[in-house]
């Protein structure tokens, strides 16, 4: 904020032509490449070798013809000096060049107050305007109702050209950082699930020279500065102060790249239905990667945002060439504010503008987009960057109707590998694998990829490439949001007795939370579907259901057929499912059934590389060592033998020469450790326990095949 203390000035406004709106645009009259030489003085001219602003302005401006050189060489000189940053005597003149950094130093005058000075002494006309700015100490929203110093400021209209310009030293020179009021939170940004609150800090001044605030066009300052003298909006149909409040918080890099707002002009947005939509368009300037950056306020909010809520799964950013536009559902009531930030370079990230949303409605049910992605849904610059172009749909919102198949084009510059993949919040993307293909010509180097969704919902359509023969991970270029609900389509403000019926039994089904039955929810799904009835939470709802209970029941199958393969599937189909907390303890018994089933296996496996004549060898002992009997009776026991058909060695030899479907070998193969008794364990346990491995290889290596008290639970060896 500038310093509102300064050496008074006497105003000579009856000389001065009257404020009139310019007629021609910043870019009209002035061009960085047409100042250079003014530049070149500006950076050569010492102030500690003037004694006087005479002499100052006098060897900045002598040279110069023009009056538009003379004040850009002021205007560049002010900027070079570091000001604030210099030690200063303290018998210094205060009508000299130093002897005025000094006051402003000390809190008692401007930039403002130094261009004027000089562009004056220059006989160049400059006045000072006072009024209120949007500037570092400005939050979105505000209203300006109150009287604040902090909103309070001062800038210059200087004449030149013929007109009159605006100019605002101090943005132009200061850029300040880190400013905070600390009543946001941040929750998303580039793709990244964050939480991190805002800490309320002063910021911090960083020298520099913006060339914005240098002439710039009073249609694009007036949303930044407001004069208390309308006369200096230097525009033909004047702002209201109410207008300026209520405008978006629009940044330089709005104009420069000239873009427009296309939904509700206004920073404050009141969200209907729990969800609301914010659009921007391109209207001649250079393309610009958007992203953007979601703030809640939980002190004005009076609420936390519950940890199992990830605020990001509610926006998504979706392309339409020219135009991207901003879909936000609003899964708790209160402020939020809305960042939308351009790249113009990777590494580089600008403010563009930014909203504050208030939703006092949050949907009962909202249903969460399938990704957030910092690329945002549809063609963007990613995509024309990888090669990709021509498409056949420039929107990322796709209305599709399910079991139909929906075609998607690209012409490819060069021959690229190319990966596609479906994603549904309540379906497994490995079941959703068979829903989308692709294909390239390699004549006409077109991409064909064709999608058929199953059942009605969202999905996104992600669509990865990388060079061909490149062995890099594939990146993704392209996404697009697939919906069976059209979004234009306008719905009747009622529903008929059987819809009312078709919703509820919907609802019935949903809420029949013991059910494992799957298919009775499907059925009333697949109804719903059928009318195209609105969302309205109830089917979000219920596929999130039918997903919990498909997870679930993946587990259970799993552990039922106690199958290792089956099993993995399931334990990671579980943990990547949005239910893994919920399944929690199931997730831990399959996890245990498929660690035991693990170790089985490869006790079986070194079992069954015995051959025959393993085998003969044991039962050829005519009196073993206790060792292999002991190790033999136990296997016969585990695999159902009773303790005293086993307990002497001519019986035990009996059963190693039975052969088939009654062999040792087979009776092995197909033994399933989870029926044993828990008490036989401990007895089989408690017989082997005094015998380590190496005495049973010493006394045989077939009955150290048999011996593996690894299968045995932990807690009864």
């Amino acid at each position: 904020m500038d310093i509102l203390i300064i050496i008074p000035i006497p105003l000579v406004e009856s000389f001065y032509p009257p404020p009139k709106p310019p007629p021609t645009k910043k870019a009209d009259i002035f061009d960085p490449l047409d100042c250079r030489e003014a530049d070149r003085i500006a950076q050569e001219v010492l102030v500690n070798t003037v004694k006087t602003f005479d002499d100052l302005v006098y060897q900045l401006t002598d040279d110069l013809y023009y009056d538009l050189l003379k004040v850009r060489a002021i205007f560049m000189w002010i900027g070079l000096q570091n000001i604030y940053d210099r030690e200063y005597k303290e018998e210094l003149d205060e009508q000299s060049p130093l002897g005025f950094f000094k006051r402003m130093s000390e809190g008692k005058s401007s930039y403002s107050t130094l261009f004027a000075i000089m562009c004056r002494k220059a006989n160049v006309p400059c006045v000072l305007i006072q009024g209120i700015a949007k500037g570092s100490t400005y939050e979105v929203g505000d209203s300006f109702e109150t009287s604040n110093d902090r909103w309070r400021n001062m800038w210059n209209a200087v004449y030149v050209c013929g007109s009159w310009r605006l100019v605002f030293p101090l943005w132009a020179y200061k850029v300040v950082i880190g400013h905070s009021s600390g009543g946001w939170k941040l929750i998303e940004s580039n793709d990244k699930r964050i939480r991190e609150q805002e800490m309320s800090v002063e910021g911090i001044p960083i020298d520099t020279i913006n060339e914005y605030f240098f002439l710039t066009d009073p249609e694009e300052f007036i949303y930044r500065c407001f004069p208390d003298d309308e006369r200096w909006q230097l525009l033909k149909i004047h702002h209201s102060k109410r207008k300026f409040v209520s405008a978006p918080y629009l940044r330089p890099l709005y104009f420069e790249k000239k873009l427009k707002i296309t939904s509700r002009f206004n920073c404050i947005i009141f969200a209907e239905e729990g969800k609301t939509e914010i659009s921007i368009k391109e209207t001649g300037g250079e393309s610009i990667m958007l992203t953007f950056d979601l703030y809640y306020n939980e002190k004005e909010s009076s609420l936390s945002v519950p940890p199992k809520i990830q605020l990001e799964d509610y926006t998504a950013m979706i392309h339409e060439k020219p135009k991207t536009y901003f879909l936000i559902r609003f899964p708790l009531r209160g402020s939020y504010k809305l960042e939308i930030i351009g790249k113009p370079t990777p590494e580089l990230a600008k403010l563009i503008c930014a909203f504050k949303l208030i939703c006092d409605n949050p949907e009962k049910r909202p249903q969460r987009f399938p990704i957030s992605s910092d690329i945002g849904f549809g063609p963007c610059l990613e995509t024309l960057g990888a090669g990709l172009r021509s498409p056949s749909h420039e929107c990322g919102y796709v209305f599709i109707k399910s079991r139909q198949e929906v075609i998607f084009d690209f012409k490819l510059e060069r021959m690229l590998s190319v990966r596609t993949s479906l994603i549904n919040n309540y379906i497994n993307e490995d079941e959703l694998a068979s829903a989308v293909s692709h294909r390239i010509s390699s004549t006409t180097l077109e991409l064909t990829i064709r999608v058929c969704v199953p059942t009605n919902g969202e999905y996104v359509l992600q669509i990865y490439v990388r060079e061909r023969g490149s062995t890099e991970d594939y990146k993704v270029i392209c996404n697009y949001l697939l919906s069976t609900t059209d979004p234009h389509r306008e719905r009747k403000g009622w529903e008929t007795a059987s819809e009312r019926s078709i919703r509820h039994n919907l609802r019935c089904s949903t809420a029949m939370s013991r059910t494992r039955d799957t298919e009775k929810l499907q059925k009333a799904i697949d109804l719903f579907n059928h009318l195209e009835l609105p969302d309205n939470g109830d089917l979000s709802e219920a596929n999130n259901k039918l997903d919990y209970l498909r997870v679930a029941k993946g587990l259970r199958d799993g552990i039922n057929r106690r199958h290792i393969e089956v099993l993995d599937k399931a334990i990671k189909n579980a943990h990547s499912s949005i239910h893994e907390d919920k399944l929690e303890h199931l997730i831990q018994e399959a996890e245990h059934m498929l660690e035991n089933l693990k170790k089985l296996k490869l006790f079986a496996h070194d079992v069954l590389e015995m051959n025959r004549l393993t085998i003969s060898e044991l039962h050829h002992y005519s009196k073993p060592p206790p060792v292999i009997h002991d190790v033999i009776k136990a296997t016969f026991m585990l695999l159902g033998e009773n303790e005293d058909e086993v307990k002497e060695w001519e019986d035990c030899q009996l059963l190693l020469r039975k052969t088939g479907k009654l062999g040792v070998l087979y009776r092995v193969k197909k033994f399933d450790f989870f029926v044993v008794n828990q008490d036989l364990i401990k007895t089989v346990a408690d017989m082997i326990a005094p015998h380590d491995e190496e005495t049973v290889i010493a006394a045989s290596a077939g009955a150290d095949k048999e011996y593996n008290p690894a299968i045995l639970p932990q807690e009864v060896r």
